[in-house]
């Protein structure tokens, strides 16, 4: 695919090109507004992705990007199967489980819960004394509720058969689940970096950026493209991108091996604070020409 950036334009001018026939608009990129430690939510609906009329003023503000596209096509290569084999005699769920504690460890759960008790107080709530086993075991809930989906995260708890989930309810008491995912926090509120839009997360994201790099093999066949993370909530940094199977959610820009394995990564929000100015310069030349 043929792909070209033109920017410039401010969202209103961005929306009504992406509706014009003779513009092949592939995505529009909106930049987040500038960091602040206030949440800034747009007022569309949780489930949708909401209007122009439902941005907020901070959202209209910044610049937005246009991504056009021509029909050519680049094939892409199969990813290899990769085989996970447990050493002779050992639970194959423990060498899964170690895969995994190897990119969300002790230093990983360790800073969540720092910050997690330091946001309780921030917002001049009682210590909520969380230990590391109780953080482990309300993130273990999160990715079960991921996969096992019921109508609300309560009904996990339900006493109805057709409800209950045993292996969350007997884990954990649900207030003690809810006052944990009510003040998780990966930063300190008391020491932003408003020029990085993404400072909440930061500590987090380059704790796990450390570990891919770490874990990598290098191989010689790399791809660097976006990926979306969905997301229906409000919130400023939210994308829309038009005709992908995930429309709302979060642009993240990701390095990924020939065997499917995210070796770096980065969220887009607009400029990035971090960026090389002068690499950026001469890499983009060479991309749009």
């Amino acid at each position: 695919m043929d792909i070209r950036l033109e920017r410039g334009f401010t969202l209103e001018e961005a929306i009504q090109m992406a509706y014009d026939d003779d513009i092949d608009v592939h995505e529009i990129y909106i930049e987040p507004p500038e960091a602040n430690i206030l949440t800034d939510k747009d007022s569309g609906e949780e489930d949708g992705g909401g209007l122009l009329d439902n941005l907020s003023g901070r959202q209209l503000l910044p610049k937005a990007e246009l991504v056009l596209r021509s029909a050519v096509t680049v094939d892409e290569a199969e990813p290899e199967e990769i085989l996970v084999r447990p050493a002779n005699g050992s639970d194959p769920n423990d060498v899964y489980l170690d895969i995994f504690e190897e990119f969300l460890g002790d230093d990983v759960i360790g800073l969540l819960v720092e910050q997690s008790n330091k946001y309780a107080l921030f917002c001049n709530q009682p210590h909520p004394n969380i230990s590391k086993e109780e953080m482990k075991c309300a993130i273990g809930i999160l990715i079960v509720t991921g996969y096992n989906e019921l109508p609300g995260r309560d009904f996990y708890w339900d006493s109805k058969m057709d409800m209950k989930n045993s292996m969350v309810s007997d884990s954990m008491r649900r207030d003690r689940f809810r006052q944990i995912i009510k003040y998780l926090h990966c930063a300190d509120n008391l020491q932003p970096h408003l020029q990085d839009k993404m400072w909440k997360l930061r500590p987090l994201m380059d704790l796990l950026k450390s570990k891919f790099i770490k874990n990598w093999i290098p191989e010689q066949d790399l791809d660097y493209d976006e990926s979306m993370i969905k997301y229906f909530g409000k919130h400023s940094c939210k994308q829309f991108i038009r005709g992908k199977p995930i429309r709302f959610g979060y642009k993240m820009w990701c390095l990924n091996s020939a065997t499917d394995y995210l070796v770096n990564f980065d969220m887009y929000q607009g400029k990035n604070p971090r960026a090389n100015t002068v690499y950026e310069t001469h890499f983009e030349n060479v991309l749009l020409h």
